[in-house]
């Protein structure tokens, strides 16, 4: 049996790294991303709207039927992914990259138009 998945890098608006995760499968665009708890947590800690940049790297280790990497042998992974000799037994079998807005005012829900509404609310009630 093979494994199959991904080590993602995630750069933001100056290109500088800013978070890496592993998952299993290939993730092509954002909502791929959204199905792993590690990438929903970091994006919960971004306050300011940027343009992030994520890179992929899908590997695949062992022979035979592949099958996607579950949590136990993601774990083992992030362990063993910078070991030389375990290392030489992956196979690099996709590279991609995409782009995404990160917008925190509308995760938020707040709406630029909003304050100006209640202002307007308040003056015609004088």
């Amino acid at each position: 049996m093979s494994v199959l998945f991904s080590r993602v890098e995630l750069y933001n608006e100056s290109k500088s790294l800013e978070f890496e995760l592993f998952m299993g499968g290939i993730p092509r665009d954002y909502d791929d991303l959204e199905e792993t708890d590690e990438f929903v947590d970091f994006m919960d800690m971004q306050f300011e709207n940027t343009e992030m940049v994520v890179h992929t790297y899908s590997y695949v280790y062992g022979e035979g039927e592949t099958v996607e990497a579950g949590e136990e042998q993601l774990d083992e992974i992030k362990e063993r992914f910078d070991d030389k000799e375990w290392a030489d037994n992956l196979t690099l079998i996709e590279e991609g990259s995409f782009t995404f807005i990160y917008d925190a005012d509308e995760l938020f829900g707040i709406d630029e138009d909003e304050g100006d509404d209640d202002e307007d609310m308040v003056m015609e009630g004088l």
